[in-house]
């Protein structure tokens, strides 16, 4: 492990928790931390998570990223990754949706599905689309 300290992932959630619901913004973690692991940033992604529910966010789902192979070397990924989806952070955009309370507003279209049940085989075969179900409520 690259960063030792668990008080420093530790400080990089709280600091992950607090800017994702005030206007402002970071310099990246991985500028300030050239070591941070992946593993970290998944150590990190459950404290931030155990903070979230702390806060009452209610977790609706999970967001794979970097699913497009062609930006890893752009982004210094070797691969997908994934990250948590809240009531909070998922918002249909039938309801018009409000850029003031974001410090960077960039629109990003993610395209979202809800699982009736876990996969039992890996992402994108036959058995886990299979597994596709409704979205839930937010």
């Amino acid at each position: 492990m690259a960063l030792a300290a668990t008080d420093t992932l530790h400080d990089i959630a709280q600091e992950a928790s607090v800017v994702s619901e005030g206007r402002c913004s970071l310099p990246s973690f991985s500028a300030r931390y050239p070591s941070f692991a992946l593993e970290e940033a998944y150590r990190v992604s459950a404290l931030a998570n155990k903070m979230r529910l702390g806060k009452g966010y209610r977790p609706v789902g999970r967001k794979a990223g970097f699913t497009n192979s062609r930006i890893w070397d752009e982004y210094g990924v070797r691969a997908p990754n994934w990250g948590y989806v809240y009531d909070r952070t998922l918002h249909d955009l039938a309801t018009p949706l409000s850029v003031a309370p974001y410090a960077e507003p960039k629109i990003e279209p993610e395209i979202i599905v809800g699982f009736a049940a876990a996969p039992s085989e890996p992402w994108m075969t036959p058995h886990c689309l299979s597994a596709l179900g409704g979205l839930p409520t937010v």
